[in-house]
């Protein structure tokens, strides 16, 4: 019994390294790079035009339209989707082992854009176009800087839209980044609020009433790429 139970918490250790550790040092790693640095600005510098004064790829219907209220919009049906099974998981027997982690995708899609919005309430970093250096009224500040007295508050950090959805928010938050509405690290910032969260109502909802086989073998929190949780 000494034997398994060391080698249950050798299993948990290994999960909580590679799951949060190893995450976690290397989005402080590069996000301290990004505030440390003029990267941010450099790249922002890619996509835009200081002789018209504007960021020439911000393309209303691509971006605006399809990219971000398409994404939106489909990021909530992926949402509504999973609900709807979750919900009919308590009528469909071949649901049942998937019940929990259905709730589990389902409070990720609603909760992690939440915490990111009512983050983004509380801070006063303005999105690239809004800066004197592109072309804007407000002053180049990073997130560790001093604020200068008298600043308007821009509640652009971090990136909202790319917190909807993993894979898709990457491919909206470059979006984000090419229309000047957001930096790189701002993008960043959330993808990390967002894994954290999911990590915690994994660690919550899924680790802790899975076997311990599913957790030594499980190479991603995210439900659907491991094995279903039992109920």
């Amino acid at each position: 019994m000494d034997g398994e139970s060391d080698a249950a918490r050798k299993s948990v250790w290994r999960f909580h390294a590679l799951h949060a550790g190893v995450p976690a040092g290397l989005a402080l790693a590069v996000l301290g790079v990004f505030e440390t640095t003029d990267l941010d600005r450099r790249i922002q510098d890619l996509f835009y035009d200081p002789i018209a004064g504007r960021f020439p790829h911000r393309v209303p219907w691509l971006f605006e339209t399809v990219i971000r209220d398409f994404g939106r919009l489909s990021v909530i049906l992926l949402g509504i989707g999973l609900f709807a099974a979750f919900l009919l998981s308590y009528r469909r027997a071949a649901l049942l082992p998937w019940r929990r982690a259905l709730l589990y995708a389902v409070l990720c899609l609603a909760i992690c854009p939440v915490a990111v919005a009512q983050t983004k309430q509380h801070t006063v970093l303005q999105c690239p176009r809004a800066l004197e250096i592109f072309g804007g009224k407000e002053p180049y500040v990073r997130l560790f800087d001093a604020v200068p007295r008298g600043i308007e508050e821009g509640h652009c950090w971090p990136g909202g839209h790319s917190s909807g959805g993993f894979a898709y928010g990457f491919g909206l938050g470059f979006g984000r980044v090419v229309t000047g509405s957001h930096f790189v690290s701002h993008n960043l910032w959330a993808a990390l609020i967002c894994w954290a969260i999911a990590l915690a109502l994994y660690e919550l909802m899924l680790r802790r009433h899975a076997p311990e086989a599913a957790v030594v073998t499980s190479r991603s929190p995210v439900p659907w790429l491991s094995a279903p949780a039992s109920e």
